[in-house]
Protein backbone atom coordinates (compact mmCIF):
# COMPACT_ATOMS: atom_id res chain seq x y z
CA UNK A 1 0.00 0.00 0.00
CA UNK A 2 1.09 3.66 -1.30
CA UNK A 3 0.09 6.70 0.89
CA UNK A 4 1.11 9.98 -0.41
CA UNK A 5 1.19 12.94 1.64
CA UNK A 6 1.19 15.98 -0.03
CA UNK A 7 0.86 19.54 1.48
CA UNK A 8 2.74 23.22 1.51
CA UNK A 9 5.92 23.67 3.72
CA UNK A 10 5.10 23.41 7.33
CA UNK A 11 1.26 22.43 7.58
CA UNK A 12 2.30 19.23 9.04
CA UNK A 13 2.89 16.61 6.31
CA UNK A 14 5.69 14.74 8.60
CA UNK A 15 4.08 14.82 11.80
CA UNK A 16 1.07 13.51 10.09
CA UNK A 17 3.02 10.60 8.07
CA UNK A 18 4.89 9.39 11.24
CA UNK A 19 1.23 8.92 13.05
CA UNK A 20 -0.29 7.10 10.04
CA UNK A 21 3.14 5.34 9.72
CA UNK A 22 2.47 4.15 13.19
CA UNK A 23 -0.99 3.78 13.11
CA UNK A 24 -1.48 1.16 9.75
CA UNK A 25 2.29 -0.17 10.41
CA UNK A 26 3.91 1.50 7.59
CA UNK A 27 7.13 2.29 6.44
CA UNK A 28 7.52 6.18 5.97
CA UNK A 29 9.42 7.70 2.98
CA UNK A 30 10.75 11.30 3.82
CA UNK A 31 11.46 13.80 1.54
CA UNK A 32 15.33 14.79 2.06
CA UNK A 33 16.16 18.04 3.18
CA UNK A 34 20.07 17.86 3.63
CA UNK A 35 20.63 17.96 -0.15
CA UNK A 36 17.97 20.70 -0.84
CA UNK A 37 19.90 23.79 -2.83
CA UNK A 38 17.17 26.06 -2.00
CA UNK A 39 15.67 25.38 1.64
CA UNK A 40 18.04 27.45 3.14
CA UNK A 41 17.47 30.12 0.64
CA UNK A 42 13.62 29.94 1.06
CA UNK A 43 13.85 30.17 4.65
CA UNK A 44 16.72 33.03 4.74
CA UNK A 45 16.14 35.25 1.91
CA UNK A 46 12.40 36.66 0.48
CA UNK A 47 10.50 32.90 0.54
CA UNK A 48 8.62 34.47 -2.23
CA UNK A 49 11.06 34.76 -4.47
CA UNK A 50 12.76 30.83 -3.96
CA UNK A 51 8.74 28.75 -3.42
CA UNK A 52 8.36 28.01 -7.05
CA UNK A 53 12.07 26.87 -7.11
CA UNK A 54 12.13 24.72 -4.00
CA UNK A 55 9.02 23.06 -4.99
CA UNK A 56 9.74 22.14 -8.43
CA UNK A 57 12.93 20.54 -7.18
CA UNK A 58 11.27 18.85 -4.40
CA UNK A 59 9.12 17.50 -7.56
CA UNK A 60 11.86 16.46 -9.75
CA UNK A 61 13.41 14.29 -6.55
CA UNK A 62 9.93 12.51 -6.12
CA UNK A 63 9.36 12.01 -9.91
CA UNK A 64 13.22 10.68 -10.14
CA UNK A 65 12.21 8.14 -6.64
CA UNK A 66 9.01 7.27 -7.99
CA UNK A 67 9.88 6.72 -11.46
CA UNK A 68 13.29 4.34 -10.74
CA UNK A 69 10.74 1.98 -8.25
CA UNK A 70 8.08 1.82 -11.14
CA UNK A 71 10.63 0.70 -13.71
CA UNK A 72 11.51 -1.94 -11.30
CA UNK A 73 8.36 -2.82 -10.54
CA UNK A 74 7.13 -2.63 -14.42
CA UNK A 75 9.96 -5.14 -15.12
CA UNK A 76 9.16 -7.60 -12.43
CA UNK A 77 5.13 -7.47 -14.25
CA UNK A 78 6.74 -8.01 -17.48
CA UNK A 79 8.95 -11.11 -16.48
CA UNK A 80 6.06 -12.12 -14.47
CA UNK A 81 3.71 -11.94 -17.46
CA UNK A 82 6.05 -13.67 -19.74
CA UNK A 83 6.37 -16.16 -17.63
CA UNK A 84 2.83 -16.95 -16.81
CA UNK A 85 2.12 -16.88 -20.86
CA UNK A 86 4.58 -19.63 -21.45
Amino acid sequence: MRIIVEGLIGVGKSTFTTEASELFNLTPMYESVDDNPFLEKFYTDESSRWAYTLQMHFLMIGFQNTYQKTLCLIGLFLVIFVLRTF
